[in-house]
């Protein structure tokens, strides 16, 4: 192989490499999507009482006293299909919460599980609810659905929950109800199926202003009860409807079939930039100066502190010695001492930019093998006067020998 040929197959590869830092170059951001665990999910009926409490009396005592209210037992649930089954109801009339004119008998709640997607940008967030089958068991059977999944759905809508909250997987207490705003969306039915897009709040609940969707009658853009002489403006006829929840204790293929389904797609937070965010939005060098020059002029010495108790050092002064008589040159010196950093480089790893010179680097390469000539050929040796003079001489000693 002629090195012309090495060097061209070497130049195309380096121009190839050089190429590539512009092609490559930082990647982009790309949406991601997963599925998120569930957080709380729980109903909130309007007969559910709170449990009843007593007082106990507090008493002097060294550790943590036992007193205050404390639960002496549960009230059993409102009728519902099981523990993982939440119901959505209204006795008929106005809806919301603003007034005692509200026809809402249950409310069901449900939040998820992003704290590894704070400060995303949310694409995507559509969750679809079934609802509860009836079953010949009347453990599991839905009560009291007004919709079996043909005709007029019911009107319910979800609200973004705007408060923290937490419940029980089952039937919770009316006033330990979330809640919510007037961001609110219907859902999309078919059959049993009801789908909700709440892209719009997650982007809050990934923010930290938003915790979960609440489920209630009514539809959206209606404020519901406002006043006590009976008007309203969203107004519903009496219904019940029960989705299944992650705890549903239906039994296998069913509960595979009716658990809440969360499509979540979201363009992740840029990395934090260690030199541009640490230390409160001072660079990482600033944050650590800060530090360093916080006490005002620099490390004090401090005698009292014995780092190594066996160390002697050095030899006190004597007594007669004033410390007067000690050279101070702290006032001759050029200027108050200051402390030089040694700077911090911001880019750090492989120096991509050379790359660009491996071209400039191959066409040297190809010149200089150009001008020797092709690998391989003899070269050819000249021979001087006083090489051929001893040549014909050793032949004729030759001859005269024989």
């Amino acid at each position: 192989m002629r090195r012309s040929r090495v060097l061209t197959s070497l130049i195309a590869v380096a121009s190839l490499a050089s190429a590539g830092v512009f092609i490559v170059g930082a990647p982009s951001a790309s949406a991601d999507t997963i599925t998120p665990d569930y957080a709380y999910e729980g109903w909130f009926a309007r007969n559910k009482a709170p449990a009843p409490q007593v007082e106990v009396p507090c008493t002097p005592t060294t550790v943590r006293p036992s007193c205050g209210p404390t639960s002496v037992t549960t009230v059993p649930a409102p009728q519902a299909p099981d523990t993982g089954a939440y119901v959505v109801s209204s006795s008929g009339g106005a809806t919301g919460d603003k007034s005692d004119l509200s026809g809402d008998t249950a409310w069901t709640a449900f939040s998820w599980d992003i704290f590894g997607q704070l400060g995303a940008t949310v694409d995507k967030f559509v969750v679809t609810l079934t609802q509860t089958p009836q079953t010949n068991d009347p453990s599991t059977s839905r009560r009291n659905d007004t919709y079996n999944g043909s005709g007029t759905p019911p009107p319910i809508q979800a609200c973004n929950i705007v408060v923290p909250w937490s419940a029980a997987p089952g039937a919770n207490a009316w006033e330990d109800r979330p809640q919510s705003d007037t961001n609110c969306v219907a859902p999309t039915v078919a059959g049993t199926k009801f789908t909700f897009d709440l892209s719009a709040m997650a982007q809050t609940w990934v923010e930290g202003t938003g915790y979960g969707m609440l489920i209630l009658p009514g539809q959206p853009g209606n404020p519901g009860a406002t006043t006590t002489s009976g008007t309203d403006d969203d107004t519903v006829p009496p219904f019940q409807i029960t989705f299944s929840g992650y705890e549903t204790t239906l039994p296998s293929p069913t509960r595979e079939q009716v658990l809440p389904k969360v499509t979540f797609e979201f363009t992740p937070a840029p990395e934090d930039d260690f030199n541009t965010d640490f230390g409160g939005g001072g660079g990482g060098e600033e944050f650590f100066e800060e530090i360093i020059t916080s006490d005002g002029g620099g490390f004090e010495a401090m005698p009292d502190l014995d780092v190594i108790p066996t160390d002697i050092g050095s030899e006190p002064l004597p007594e007669a010695m004033d410390s007067s008589d000690v050279t101070d040159h702290s006032e001759t010196a050029a200027g108050p001492l200051t402390r030089r950093t040694r700077p911090i480089s911001r880019d750090v790893g492989f120096p991509w930019i050379a790359l660009l010179l491996l071209p400039l680097i191959a066409i040297a390469f190809w010149g200089t093998g150009t001008a020797l000539g092709p690998i391989g050929d003899p070269v050819p040796v000249r021979e001087g006067g006083v090489t051929r003079v001893l040549a014909n001489r050793h032949g004729s000693t030759h001859l005269d020998t024989r």
